[in-house]
């Protein structure tokens, strides 16, 4: 099995025009699938364009050693609204667009990571926690173009 690893893009690597010429946004030249790996050993943001790396999977690696455990946040979801606006056109309306959020604890110490989110996201579902070697998959929803929901859909282990 071999792996394209496709470098992320963002909003100025995307033309606005091309992307609304082009027949459906299965079409766009935004990966399916992305990966990054973050070595943060702190709190850190999830930016816009590590949430927006991928359309339909995003899996983000924690790898950073962490110290007594941390917060993983979320950009505002206005802030991923105008993001996905500049990327697929801003005629497009991105209120219910979903995708998975998969984050993986691979730090070498015994600390979780926990996601929180910033201005618009509402409530959190399910459990937010990625202990040491744990995947957890979330879904994350933009339910309009000022809210958004992350929901806890699974967990498995990464030792």
């Amino acid at each position: 099995m071999s792996f394209n690893l496709i470098p992320q893009l963002t909003p100025p690597d995307v033309n606005p025009a091309i992307v609304r010429g082009v027949a459906g946004l299965n079409a766009t030249s935004i990966p399916a699938v992305a990966y990054r790996a973050m070595t943060d050993t702190s709190a850190a943001t999830l930016t816009w364009q590590q949430l927006l790396a991928g359309r339909k999977i995003v899996t983000v690696n924690m790898t950073g050693t962490l110290g007594a455990g941390a917060a993983l946040t979320l950009d505002t979801v206005a802030i991923v609204v105008a993001a996905m606006q500049q990327i697929y056109g801003s005629g497009v309306n991105v209120a219910g667009m979903s995708w998975l959020l998969r984050i993986i604890n691979s730090s070498s110490a015994n600390f979780a990571w926990t996601l929180t989110t910033a201005t618009g996201w509402g409530t959190l579902g399910g459990t937010q926690s990625i202990a040491q070697n744990t995947t957890r998959l979330f879904v994350v929803t933009i339910t309009t173009t000022t809210s958004g929901t992350i929901q806890s859909v699974g967990i498995g282990s990464t030792s």
